[in-house]
């Protein structure tokens, strides 16, 4: 008995709508639900997915840059310490030689009065 009743609702929807509109009903389902929804479906975890890996990556990118800032530091102090021993190194020698150009200086002079 309830197949007569969705044979009669069939009938009915064959003759209200006609019968291409029935079957253009009828394929647009199976299409959805065979072919339409499954790619979406897949298509959908595919984006969630790349959403997942940009993720990861903007991560490992930021760890990168903080790895790098520590580095970069590093070698800044290191290099202002090389300046300051440079520095030092310099200003011995400086010392040195102003010593010396003292003594060069004074003999110059003692030369010249010599010569006068």
């Amino acid at each position: 008995m309830g197949e007569n009743k969705d044979t009669s609702v069939a009938v009915e929807i064959l003759n209200k709508f006609g019968l291409p509109t029935a079957l253009l009903i009828v394929c647009g389902y199976f299409i959805w639900g065979d072919i339409i929804r499954p790619i979406a479906t897949n298509y959908q975890e595919l984006l969630i997915e790349v959403r997942l890996n940009n993720t990861e990556i903007r991560k490992g990118m930021l760890d990168l840059g903080e790895e790098n800032r520590r580095r970069i530091g590093k070698m800044e102090d290191q290099i202002l310490e090389n300046t300051e021993t440079m520095g030092d190194g310099i200003q011995t020698i400086a010392n040195a030689n102003k010593e010396e150009l003292k003594r060069i200086e004074e003999k110059i002079d003692r030369l010249m009065e010599k010569y006068k």
